[in-house]
């Protein structure tokens, strides 16, 4: 059976790969594993244009943890001027502060909250930027390793099993599942939003 544009989501030759535990295919597998996790890109560095929630203060969040360049903020058919924002490394846009209101607004001014003064532009801004580390961190990289290699050595079944009498209890991590300990390695390179 195929999705309604008529791909696929899995087929022959990736159960062939998945079967005879070949390293590409657990590799990807656990590639995909971590970014899910962590809710973002993480590497390589990317160039990308993405709609971006502004925040009730006018913070846009960037779906980063690891921004390296923004090149424009867009509201609607107005680009901001690259002057009256700063970018932070770890994901957000903020705007210079200032003893007045220039025209456009900013997103909107932190004395008003958003629910009073909407923006014409809506709760969201197009961003253009630059993201993703250019070397993969050691740590995303260990728990990508061991992820995939488990996988390989565990792809389906049950990992152990415990037979006491009559009783059989199965438990473990199978196939490309992190761990709690892998979990809390990427702690640091997962992207949370309250």
């Amino acid at each position: 059976m195929t999705n309604p544009v008529g791909q696929p989501l899995l087929n022959a030759t990736d159960l062939a790969s998945f079967q005879a535990s070949d390293p590409a295919w657990f590799l990807e597998a656990a590639g995909d594993a971590i970014r899910n996790f962590c809710q973002w890109h993480i590497y390589p560095s990317v160039d990308v244009t993405v709609e971006c929630p502004i925040q009730p203060d006018g913070t846009i969040m960037l779906p980063s943890l690891y921004v390296t360049d923004v090149a424009s903020v867009t509201l609607g058919d107005l680009e901001l001027d690259s002057n009256t924002y700063h970018w932070h490394q770890s994901g957000y846009i903020r705007r210079h502060r200032q003893s007045y209101f220039p025209w456009p607004l900013w997103p909107l001014e932190d004395e008003h909250p958003f629910r009073e003064f909407p923006s014409p532009f809506g709760r969201y801004a197009e961003v253009t930027f630059t993201h993703g580390y250019d070397v993969l961190p050691p740590v995303v990289a260990s728990v990508g390793m061991e992820l995939a290699n488990r996988a390989m050595e565990l792809p389906s079944g049950v990992a152990k099993q415990i037979s006491s009498g009559p009783y059989s209890i199965g438990f473990g991590e199978l196939g490309v599942v992190l761990s709690d300990d892998q979990r809390r390695r990427l702690g640091p390179f997962t992207l949370v939003r309250f």
